[in-house]
C-alpha cells in the first residue's frame, strides 16, 4: 500500500492542465517461471508472461493494467481460452476507466492498478492471482484467482476438486475456528462471527459452493474472501489457509 499511496500523492500534484499519455502493448520477458524442484522432466515447463500492459496517465487520472499470458499448457484450447479471457478482461477494465474519466470531464481523481501474481506453479497446479486496486474517494481491492489442474488439463473449481459437497461444511468450520482463534490472539481483528443478534450484518455461516481459492507455494488450499464479505472494511480482503488434514479425505 505504501507504493500506491505515494503514487496517489504524485498524481494529485500534477496540474490538471498537464497531459501525459502513454499506451503501450509490448512483449517482455517472463516474470515468473515457477518450476518447482519436484517437477518431472516429462512435464511441460509452464510460464506466465506479462504479455501486455495498458497504461494511461492524464492529470489526476492514472490506470495501469498488466495482462498475463500463459505459455506451455498441454491443452492449447484451455491455454487460448484463459489468455483470451485475461486480455478481454484487461481491455474492459481499461475502457471502463477511460469512460468514467470522460463522464467526469477530467475533473475527478482516480487511480487504478491491476497486477497478476503466480501463487503456485508446481507439478500439479498453476494458480494465478489477479489483484485490482482502485483509489477514488477511498481505496478498494478486489482479487480473482485462476487455478489449472495440470494433470487433467482443466480449470479447477471447488466442486471439481472435491468428490462431494462435504468440503463446504469442513472448510467452513475450520475457517470459523481460525476466525475465533485470531480474534482471541489479536483484538484489532474482527470477523462477522459470534455477533450480537441485533448486529446489522449477518454472521459468517458457510463458504460459497464456488468460493474463490488458490493453492499457495506449499500446496495448501487457500480460501479467499473479498472486502466486506466476512470482515469490516478496515480488514480488507482476507484469506485462510486450510490445513491438509481438514480436506485430505474429501478429495
Amino acid at each position: 500500500m505504501t507504493t500506491y499511496k505515494k503514487l496517489k500523492k504524485s498524481i494529485f500534484k500534477i496540474s490538471i492542465f498537464s497531459i501525459c499519455l502513454l499506451v503501450s502493448l509490448v512483449d517482455i520477458n517472463p516474470i515468473f517461471a515457477g518450476s518447482s524442484s519436484n517437477e518431472t522432466s516429462n512435464s511441460d515447463t509452464i510460464k506466465v508472461l506479462n504479455a501486455k500492459s495498458l497504461n494511461f496517465k492524464q492529470g489526476n487520472y492514472e490506470v495501469n493494467v498488466s495482462i498475463p499470458k500463459i505459455k506451455g499448457l498441454k491443452d492449447k484450447t484451455l491455454e487460448n481460452k484463459l489468455n483470451n479471457e485475461f486480455l478481454q478482461d484487461g481491455k474492459k477494465i481499461y475502457s471502463e476507466f477511460q469512460n468514467k474519466m470522460k463522464k467526469e470531464n477530467n475533473k475527478g481523481h482516480r487511480y487504478l492498478n491491476v497486477i497478476h501474481n503466480v501463487k503456485n506453479n508446481s507439478k500439479d497446479f498453476l494458480s494465478i492471482e489477479m489483484t485490482k486496486e482502485e483509489i477514488e474517494d477511498s481505496s478498494s481491492i478486489t482479487k480473482k484467482h485462476y487455478t489449472v489442474d495440470k494433470n487433467r488439463g482443466i480449470l479447477l473449481n471447488l466442486p471439481i476438486f472435491f468428490k462431494d459437497s462435504r468440503y463446504i461444511r469442513a472448510i467452513s468450520d475450520n475457517i470459523k475456528e481460525q476466525m475465533r482463534n485470531q480474534i482471541k490472539k489479536d483484538d484489532t481483528k474482527s470477523y462477522f462471527i459470534d455477533q450480537d443478534k441485533d448486529f446489522p450484518v449477518k454472521d459468517f455461516e458457510s463458504i460459497n459452493k464456488y468460493q474463490d481459492f488458490y493453492f499457495n507455494k506449499n500446496g495448501n488450499l487457500v480460501i479467499s474472501f473479498e472486502e466486506y464479505e466476512v470482515v469490516p472494511g478496515y480488514m480488507g480482503a482476507v484469506e485462510f489457509v486450510i490445513p491438509n488434514k481438514v480436506i485430505k479425505r474429501l478429495r
